[in-house]
């Protein structure tokens, strides 16, 4: 059974975290900006704290993703990798913005960016296996 908790829902943002193969998963939709970015952030420190070693974000919901959505991102990816653990971002095609945000900071770089939840899961299980 996979739990689920609704970490926020506030001004247009909504996080929820949950537990999939044996993955932390950030579900995020709305906006993420200076505003609404302490909810993501505490969701993304509560994933990364938990202790399993993959964190999978959820972004494919999301209308805007600002500087400090990047910052919040940015540091939760120090904290899992200082640990051993592996980041996957999905962005979808659906909102070209929020990708192009990760490649222009180039964020693209430090974490695995998919096009879909579905192909995050495939990518962690492969490592796995790896």
């Amino acid at each position: 059974m996979q739990a689920r908790k609704a970490v926020m829902s506030y001004s247009g943002l909504s996080v929820t975290r949950e537990c999939k193969d044996r993955a932390e998963v950030v579900r995020v939709s709305g906006e993420v900006d200076l505003y609404t970015v302490p909810d993501f952030d505490g969701a993304l420190k509560e994933a990364v704290e938990k202790g399993d070693s993959t964190v999978i974000v959820d972004l494919s919901q999301i209308s805007y993703l600002d500087s400090s959505g990047l910052s919040s991102l940015i540091s939760a990816y120090r904290r899992l990798s200082a640990g051993g653990g592996t980041m996957f971002v999905v962005a979808s095609a659906v909102n070209p913005s929020v990708r192009r945000a990760l490649e222009i900071t180039r964020l693209d770089a430090l974490v695995n960016v998919c096009d879909s939840f579905e192909y995050a899961l495939n990518e962690m299980h492969m490592r796995r296996l790896v």
